[in-house]
């Protein structure tokens, strides 16, 4: 298991003992596919590599793959909550769809 994903799973321990687990389980497999999508960019190796710009990068991805937009905007919500939990200021980078 790469070092990244660990990170991930580290801290979203908290947000996974709380509510339905089934629905927390779906979030954090979506959660560890990005974040296995964003280390195989360039420089990234740890959570505080991501920025912005992978955020925008996955969700072109995801839509050249051809999932549907509301898939995609599923992963933009689990991937906001990671966002959060990581500390980050504002909010996360959400889907433009055109």
């Amino acid at each position: 298991m790469a070092y990244i994903t660990q990170q991930v799973k580290r801290t979203m321990n908290k947000y996974m003992r709380t509510g339905p687990s089934k629905s927390r389980r779906e979030e954090l497999d979506r959660m560890i596919k990005f974040v296995e999508w964003a280390s195989s960019q360039p420089g990234v190796k740890t959570l505080e590599n991501l920025g912005r710009v992978h955020f925008w990068k996955f969700y072109e991805h995801l839509e050249r793959k051809g999932l549907s937009h509301r898939r995609i905007y599923m992963y933009s919500l689990s991937i906001s909550k990671l966002w959060k939990a990581m500390g980050r200021q504002k909010q996360a980078p959400r889907p433009n769809f055109q």
